[in-house]
């Protein structure tokens, strides 16, 4: 705090104002190193850089005896140096008799971590439309309930709508009855039991038809401690559920032939047999998986450059004779054909 004196020249012209008194957070802030502020011209002490509104609202509360505010931020090379970032003053001007107290804060700090506040935001929601889910929230919030303030890339390719026709709508407005009534119940669920939940195998309608969806809900908590929004994270598993009814049925038909079926890895170890080939080598399903098929004596009965070619994928008939546990000879005609890992 500094209260400031009008100086007037010997004809008496206006000629600024001088520091009368100032408390020590004003000396620390003006001239941290320097002489006492009282008693020095006020253009003397100001930081370099001082913008024209600073000045022209000062003028105003002495001329027009009104109280005024400023805030403005002195960047590097105007002030003393912050890191590289701007140093932000706030200025409150009040008129008294025969002069102005000015008091002034240093708010850089709060202005650096609203900046860095909405850097961190940005980069969330960078992130969040770049997710290959849809991630999707709304607000539980009684002036907002139930609108849509999340809504990402993925959410919006899958739905065919963009973010600029859902943000600040409500299910009913953009989605059909089926799957507002859903997703409500979904919600309801969330907020009786508060915490994280798993929906599995969800068939949702969607502009690119039927659809098969895992679904994650979550509740969201504002500082004040009450629910202020419901995350939902939605994974489109379609293709991974029909591979997997295509392996089961493969399993099924593989566990039901007449014909004995052995699966080895790269490593020759045994990772799958079907019930025929149990029966006739007279083995246990325990006693083969996991198991280097050679020590079995169930290796491939040809050279490693044979093998090479069946991991190639063509297909190869050869004759060999086993023995089974029981102790009978039996002749056996191998078809054996390679098969390459799935991408990573």
């Amino acid at each position: 705090v500094m209260v400031l004196k009008p100086r007037h020249d010997p004809l008496g012209r206006f000629m600024g104002h001088m520091v009368a008194q100032a408390n020590a957070p004003a000396q620390a802030m003006f001239l941290p190193e320097g002489a006492a502020l009282v008693g020095q011209r006020l253009q003397d002490v100001l930081p370099a850089g001082m913008p024209e509104s600073f000045h022209e609202r000062l003028h105003r509360a002495w001329e027009g005896r009104q109280p005024q505010a400023d805030e403005h931020a002195l960047h590097p090379g105007m002030s003393a140096d912050h890191g590289g970032a701007p140093r932000w003053l706030a200025h409150q001007m009040i008129p008294l008799p025969g002069g102005v107290a000015l008091i002034s804060r240093d708010t850089s700090a709060a202005h650096h971590a609203i900046e860095a506040m909405h850097e961190q935001e940005s980069f969330y929601r960078c992130l969040v439309d770049h997710l290959p889910m849809a991630v999707f929230a709304r607000s539980a919030r009684a002036h907002n309930a139930g609108r849509y303030v999340v809504w990402n890339r993925e959410a919006a390719e899958v739905m065919q709508l963009s973010a600029e026709q859902v943000l600040g709508q409500r299910p009913e407005d953009i989605l059909s009855l089926e799957m507002v009534e859903r997703g409500r119940a979904l919600d309801e669920a969330v907020t009786q039991q508060p915490r994280v939940h798993h929906f599995t195998n969800l068939v949702c309608e969607t502009p690119r038809g039927l659809r098969v969806v895992d679904l994650i809900k979550a509740p969201i908590y504002g500082v004040d401690g009450q629910l202020d929004h419901i995350l939902s994270i939605a994974q489109d598993v379609t293709a991974q559920r029909q591979a997997a009814d295509q392996l089961r049925l493969a399993s099924r038909v593989i566990d039901e032939t007449g014909d004995a079926v052995m699966v080895t890895d790269a490593m020759d170890r045994v990772v799958m047999v079907n019930p025929a080939f149990l029966r006739m080598s007279g083995l246990r399903r325990h006693e083969v998986i996991g198991h280097d098929a050679e020590l079995l004596g169930l290796a491939w009965p040809v050279g490693l450059r044979d093998i090479d070619t069946a991991a190639g994928g063509e297909v190869q008939v050869k004759i060999k004779h086993n023995r089974s546990k029981g102790g009978t000879v039996y002749e056996n005609a191998y078809i054996v054909t390679g098969r390459p890992s799935e991408p990573a």
